[in-house]
């Protein structure tokens, strides 16, 4: 049993992107969770200020202590033919572990030495004022990059224990990037060394599936008892069981995709996909009951395996998926999981058994995918067998609560490791939101 300490840790959280994919979530998650459990976090976030709310940091983390890092500026910037990371700008817009020509977020292996250094140099301001204001006992990093770079450079953070919570894309980036330079491209060395010089300053990784651990082993060459394996948790009350009767099915769908769609085409311009009324009877079969509803949820990546796609049940044939959060949402909400057997999902989609939750194909396979979806849909009693374990899987075992539980043991086994117990300060008043930038 993991006992707390009088007053908890004090855990400074930090996080270079601004709100969008899983990772965030598990921040927002993660830090509640933990507050719930007596400890005091701060996050240090980047933040997007404009037309889409959920890229607001202020806003998404609303409810816990917040440092914001705009990149609004950068972002303008961008918008107006300038170099992002450039001097210009005190706050550089972030790189990303995904190469996306046109987008602001350049990849990581394609910032040069000078954008790094400016990168750095931002981070390490905004970590070195708020480690003297806030005091943490402890530094939890999401992902692996110039914030790590940034926390081993100073002085002030040198005895503190640190964290690197290591997400899958940092390890999917390395990988290309050897891929790449195999090929013939030089400029990967420099982030490849970078990654590596940000990893040796970390005393512990927190990895998100078994999947995972190997690939830390493999790319980063960590050793196994500088690894934990803590999967991401589920929000068991937003995502669970809604039995909606039929005619709200329909209203559900007429929303969505007749009156108020957000679907785009390549104009990308939200809502230039609608549908007409009459369209929603293709969900209805010849005694208009609903068919079966096959459901996909996720960013446009080329891991995501898209093209392969021509809820009842959830289905995603990404290849390697480095844990799957959005599997465990659906599960959580009582729909069994199709997903390709590889990465993440194979830590918990049971295909087979008194168990079972899901079903797998095989990777890049559209014939097995399609096989899969036809059995899933063509027995409705399964469906709704392998529904009941999959909200029980997660209940069981991916509640934030339980998650939360497991990294404290990780914290406070690093803290009396390296801190000396009569040198912890006592945790202070909670510390309201802040932005630089």
């Amino acid at each position: 049993m993991v006992i707390r300490e009088s007053g908890g840790l004090k855990v400074l959280m930090a996080i270079a992107f601004y709100p969008r994919g899983g990772s965030a979530q598990v921040v927002r998650y993660l830090a509640r969770a933990l507050t719930a459990r007596g400890h005091k976090v701060l996050i240090v976030a980047g933040s997007l200020k404009g037309a889409d709310p959920t890229s607001d940091a202020a806003k998404f983390y609303d409810g816990s202590a917040l440092v914001e890092v705009d990149y609004t500026k950068a972002a303008d910037g961008f918008a107006a033919g300038l170099n992002p990371m450039s001097g210009r700008f005190d706050v550089p817009f972030p790189p990303s572990y995904e190469d996306k020509p046109g987008a602001p977020d350049r990849v990581f292996y394609r910032v040069s030495r000078t954008e790094m250094r400016h990168l750095i140099a931002c981070w390490g301001d905004v970590l070195y004022k708020t480690t003297k204001q806030f005091q943490p006992d402890v530094v939890h990093l999401h992902h692996l990059n110039h914030v790590h770079l940034a926390a081993i450079g100073l002085a002030s953070m040198r005895r503190l224990p640190k964290l690197a919570h290591l997400h899958g894309t940092e390890l999917k980036m390395l990988q290309e990037m050897k891929h790449l330079a195999a090929s013939g491209h030089g400029e990967m060395r420099l982030w490849e060394e970078a990654q590596r010089k940000a990893a040796a300053g970390m005393q512990h990784f927190v990895v998100i599936s078994p999947d995972n651990v190997e690939r830390s082993k493999q790319v980063l060459a960590l050793e196994a008892d500088k690894l934990s394996f803590i999967p991401n948790g589920v929000d068991l009350e937003l995502f669970r069981p809604r039995n909606l009767a039929e005619q709200r099915k329909m209203s559900l769908l007429e929303k969505l995709l007749v009156k108020s769609p957000r679907g785009w085409d390549e104009s990308g311009v939200v809502g230039s996909i609608q549908y007409a009324r009459s369209h929603l009877e293709t969900f209805l079969d010849g005694s208009d009951e609903f068919k079966p509803v096959l459901m996909f949820a996720g960013r446009f990546l080329r891991f995501k395996r898209l093209p392969l796609l021509i809820a009842d049940v959830f289905v995603a044939p990404s290849e390697n998926e480095p844990f799957g959060l959005v599997f465990l949402e659906a599960m959580a909400s009582g729909a069994p999981v199709i997903a390709s057997r590889s990465g993440g999902p194979l830590s918990f989609v049971v295909e087979d058994g008194d168990k079972a939750n899901g079903w797998f194909c095989e990777e890049d396979d559209p014939v097995s995918l399609t096989r899969v979806i036809i059995e899933s849909v063509s027995n409705q009693a399964e469906r709704r067998r392998r529904g009941r374990n999959a909200r029980a899987t997660v209940v069981t075992n991916y509640a934030w609560s339980r998650v939360a539980e497991r990294f404290e043991d990780v914290y406070q086994r690093m803290t009396r490791r390296l801190v000396p117990r009569a040198s912890r300060l006592q945790v202070g008043p909670r510390s309201k939101a802040s932005r630089l930038g």
